[in-house]
């Protein structure tokens, strides 16, 4: 999951379902739930935090942010 070509969540950008307020409150939800996390899933879930935040630069790189 770690190419991002793959990453099935990139696409929800590419089609306007997500704006940047629902990237980033999954964002958060992600890291909250590394907090309480065993050491292998919280890197997978940082890393999917990190993927969510990724994408909202790209939105506002792009101009398509909607907030």
């Amino acid at each position: 999951m770690k190419d991002s070509e793959q990453n099935p969540t990139n696409n929800l950008v590419r089609l306007g379902a997500m704006d940047s307020a629902e990237l980033l409150e999954r964002a958060r939800h992600y890291r909250k739930l590394a907090d309480r996390a065993d050491e292998q899933m919280r890197d997978e879930l940082l890393y999917l935090a990190e993927q969510y935040e990724a994408m909202v630069r790209e939105l506002e790189r792009t101009g398509q942010n909607s907030e």
